[in-house]
């Protein structure tokens, strides 16, 4: 039978964090063993290696450990998922974790139910040696990208101002297609024919191993949220 939340369990979770994960922050939604409030409904958060608790966090919620990364707003979801991507690519994942995706929210579900207290603090710690290392580098990597700034990249094309309203920036694809884009109902949209993606192949296979390739450019408009097309 899965350990319910209750107030014991708590205290339990904050004492694993203080000797094992010191500097955590935890966060326990259920206050009072006499309230009525439904078990799915309990849950406790501990913080990642990644800063923010409230975007990042382990779960135990309904008898499982898990990992969430929920936006703090759905506008956020695009930059999100490129710290989802980084995870799925990075760690060395264990049989018993399973992701699951709720709209613009991500969760990874240690499968193994908890059942004591000895689960209740290996599984916890599983999950920190399996995603603390690759969220700290997250916390590293994925800034905000900001498409107005002053363009001061040397050796590329500079920017390019027109009453400073016009950045010029080199990004690659998955910065490209990490951005909220949309393509606006006037836009047409046109599609490549086999030669050119013949041609696309062709020049990749004869350029030297690591070095980037200039796809083109693409004029973006700045919106409030979204950036069009």
């Amino acid at each position: 039978m899965a350990l319910q939340i209750r107030t014991q369990v708590n205290t339990k979770v904050e004492q694993i964090v203080t000797h094992k994960l010191p500097g955590r922050e935890v966060y326990c939604s259920y206050h009072n063993n006499s309230s009525k409030k439904a078990h799915k409904k309990r849950f406790i958060q501990v913080q990642t290696a990644f800063p923010n608790r409230e975007s990042v966090h382990y779960e135990y919620i309904c008898g499982h450990w898990e990992l969430h990364i929920e936006p703090p707003r759905e506008s956020d979801g695009y930059r999100y998922g490129r710290i989802v991507r980084y995870i799925k690519e990075h760690i060395n994942g264990s049989p018993l974790l399973i992701w699951r995706n709720e709209g613009w929210r991500d969760i990874a579900i240690y499968q193994e139910e908890v059942c004591n207290n000895e689960q209740l603090e290996k599984i916890l710690i599983e999950l920190s040696n399996i995603f603390d290392n690759v969220l700290a580098e997250c916390a590293e990597i994925f800034k905000p990208l900001d498409l107005s700034e002053q363009y001061v990249q040397k050796g590329e094309l500079q920017k390019l101002d027109v009453e400073s309203e016009v950045s010029l920036k080199t990004l690659s694809m998955r910065e490209v297609f990490d951005l909220p884009l949309i393509i606006p109902e006037y836009q047409r949209i046109y599609c490549w024919e086999d030669k050119n993606i013949s041609t696309l192949w062709n020049n990749l296979l004869e350029m030297p191993e690591g070095q980037s390739y200039h796809l083109g450019a693409i004029i973006l408009q700045n919106g409030n949220v979204r950036k069009s097309v």
